[in-house]
């Protein structure tokens, strides 16, 4: 809505209004003239007559009076009063003139105030940029505090100099392109003439500050004509920052576009029509063509049945195309290559806005091989459930704190617990003996070198540290029975090696125990049964060594006496003599013969010995005379000497007499010649 005028006389009575001042008021104009102004808008706050204006305003010229003016329907609006003071050719005050402006529109408008005579100072000061006046010698007639802000000059420091001061070399530089044509109101004094806003101009040019700081400026200028002649009004904004945020812009537009260049996926955008307005390379890695060759097609080039995917269904079933109420979870659809095969897709949709028209964007994913993952992801999980369900392990998994998750067939055919009543409890608590834990939280703590509390922690302390841990356990069936397991544990890590589990395998090794029970009975009475062999044995070469002596003593003398009598050196006594020992040595042979043909005295180690009473002088007289056919060769004399009443004794003649006669020959053998 423009501007609503109205013009009082001296009374304050209105006697002329525009159609604006009618239609702010909801009233016919008619009833507005010849009325005070002050009861037309229904407020006593309007200095309507010169005289109160003046008693407001000395200078005659009121801006931004705010009141609330009364419509005719009754409803109570914000309106923005300037008031002026209004002369005749005589300059007589002939009446105020009030411009009005209905604030609930034209509040964020407060610089756009009607120009009074006295170049607009005050509407100037509330302009958000520097305003600068200046005449057709260059030299600045006006400024705003925002020219001060802007230059940091005082306003008597800018006013009477050329504007080159603050936009040095102007005509050197060079404008920019023309963004849009601002319109200004320039009043000639006469009420009843509202120039038209000539052709405004907008550049950029450097300008400086009084630091000598040179910026870039946004200049907006016009050409008004004036009681002073024609002057050029400048609109000027620092675009610095601008300027900054625009480059930043580019760059992020332009790291996005490179982004969008080197993604994988496919990023596209389709306007309302289904037309693809921008795709990224990654369509012809996908669909085998190339971004030129689809821009301006039909998304359904690529992807025929989008449609009915990528919009929701109302309550009829039929799509909402219109609303564009697009699906935001991801969706799967079926693309078509440029080949004619088809490759299955994910893609996930958006509404975008650009200059008012509404499009999508979307970002579409070539999931051929993903799928291929997942197949073989199945696959290789069903063989992993296959393992589990027909192992004749018991093979059961944990979350970190030992809280079951996995339970197998075997598991449950070994402990008599089905998966749901031991799943979301502890193994520990479950299966293992509370008195083994606490033995095995000593033993491991001890090995580790670490604290162990009895419980979860005991069966994985050593899977934590990457140790190799299998031992055997004894585990709790669910009716209470044990029985041995050897338990492997192996502790479950993602990517980052962080734990995120724990596996076990166990079997239950009760026969093994039996078995290796019996292989250990075995082996003992295979050793003891050894060494009965040995004893045996021993017993053998010792009854062997003892026999070579005995057999050798008798023949010994036999020989040695044989040999005496064939040479005929002996008398008849020494001859009857020897023809003794020759018959008492013939009978020890025959009865030593005997004990080596008793066996059984032999492999039983109870070969007899019979102890009884002896004539020692008979023994040792038997034995010298069964080596003294050795001692004449080495011309020894061997003789024996008795005392007299030499008591009887008790002992094994055999043995006795084979001692003795073991004596005498190794006195004989080591015995030197002659002595």
């Amino acid at each position: 809505m423009s501007e609503a005028l109205f013009l009082t006389d001296r009374s304050g009575r209105v006697i002329r209004a525009n159609p604006a001042a009618a239609a702010l008021l909801e009233c016919p104009e008619t009833t507005i003239l010849g009325r005070p102004l002050t009861a037309v808008c229904g407020s006593d706050g309007i200095p309507a007559t010169p005289w109160k204006l003046m008693e407001l305003a000395p200078t005659g010229r009121l801006t931004n009076l705010e009141v609330d003016v009364r419509t005719m329907s009754g409803m109570t609006i914000p309106v923005s009063f300037s008031l002026g003071l209004m002369h005749d050719k005589q300059n007589k005050i002939t009446g105020v003139l009030a411009v009005a402006r209905d604030m609930r529109e034209h509040r964020s408008l407060i610089n756009s105030l009607v120009a009074a005579r006295t170049r607009f100072q005050e509407l100037l000061e509330f302009a958000p940029d520097a305003v600068v006046l200046a005449n057709q010698d260059g030299q600045i007639v006006l400024v705003n505090s925002q020219t001060e802000n802007l230059f940091g000059y005082k306003r008597d420091e800018l006013l009477g100099q050329n504007a080159e001061m603050i936009i040095p070399n102007a005509s050197q530089q060079q404008g920019a392109d023309k963004i849009y044509e601002d319109v200004l109101l320039d009043l000639d004094g006469d009420f009843n003439q509202i120039f038209q806003p000539s052709a405004s101009e907008q550049v950029e040019y450097y300008v400086r500050d009084r630091s000598g700081r040179e910026f870039l400026a946004e200049i907006n200028s016009r050409h008004i004509e004036t009681e002073d002649g024609t002057m050029v009004m400048s609109l000027i904004r620092d675009i610095t920052e601008r300027r900054r945020i625009a480059a930043a812009l580019r760059e992020t537009e332009e790291r996005y576009k490179n982004i969008a260049e080197t993604a994988s996926d496919i990023i596209l955008t389709v306007d309302a029509d289904g037309r693809i307005e921008f795709v990224n390379s990654a369509v012809e890695t996908v669909f085998g063509y190339t971004p030129a060759e689809v821009l301006g097609q039909q998304l359904s080039m690529l992807i025929p049945d989008y449609l009915s995917h990528i919009f929701e269904k109302d309550e009829s079933g039929e799509l909402e195309i219109e609303t564009w109420r697009l699906s935001r979870s991801g969706i799967e659809l079926t693309g078509i290559r440029s080949n004619g095969q088809p490759v299955p897709l994910e893609a996930k949709f958006t509404e975008l806005y650009t200059d008012g028209k509404v499009a999508m964007t979307g970002i579409i994913r070539d999931v051929s091989e993903r799928r291929k993952s997942e197949a073989a992801l199945r696959e290789a999980t069903t063989v992993q459930q296959a393992v589990l369900d027909f192992a004749g392990y018991a093979i059961f998994s944990t979350k970190p704190d030992g809280t079951i998750e996995t339970f197998n067939p075997a598991a449950e055919r070994m402990l008599g617990y089905t998966v749901g009543e031991v799943i979301n409890h502890s193994i520990s608590s479950i299966i293992h003996n509370p008195e083994e834990l606490d033995l095995k939280a000593k033993e491991f703590s001890e090995e580790l070198g670490v604290n162990l509390e009895p419980g979860f922690e005991v069966l994985v302390a050593k899977s934590r540290l990457n140790l190799p841990d299998e031992n055997e356990w004894t585990f709790k069936r669910k009716d209470g029975t044990g029985f041995p397991a050897l338990l492997s544990m192996t502790a479950l890590r993602d990517s980052a090696g962080e734990i995120t589990g724990f596996l076990g395998i166990a079997s239950d090794i009760t026969e093994r125990r039996r078995i290796d029970d019996e292989r250990s009975e075995v082996l003992i009475r295979e050793q003891r049964a050894r060494k009965v062999a040995e004893e045996t044995n021993k017993v053998k070469d010792d009854f062997l060594a003892m026999i070579s002596h005995e057999l050798r003593a008798p023949l010994t003398a036999i020989l040695g006496w044989a040999q005496m009598l064939r040479a005929g050196t002996l008398d008849r006594a020494s001859a009857e003599r020897a023809l003794m020992t020759i018959e008492r040595n013939a009978r020890s042979q025959a009865h030593l013969v005997g004990d080596l043909l008793d066996a059984s005295r032999i492999t039983t180690g109870k070969i007899s010995l019979e102890n009884k009473p002896v004539e020692l002088m008979s023994i040792v007289e038997a034995a010298v005379d069964a080596v003294r056919p050795r001692s004449r060769p080495r011309a020894c004399e061997c003789r024996s000497f008795w005392s007299p009443g030499s008591a009887p004794s008790t002992a094994i003649p055999k043995g006795l007499k084979q001692i003795v006669w073991n004596l005498l020959s190794n006195s004989i053998k080591f015995t030197p010649q002659g002595a």
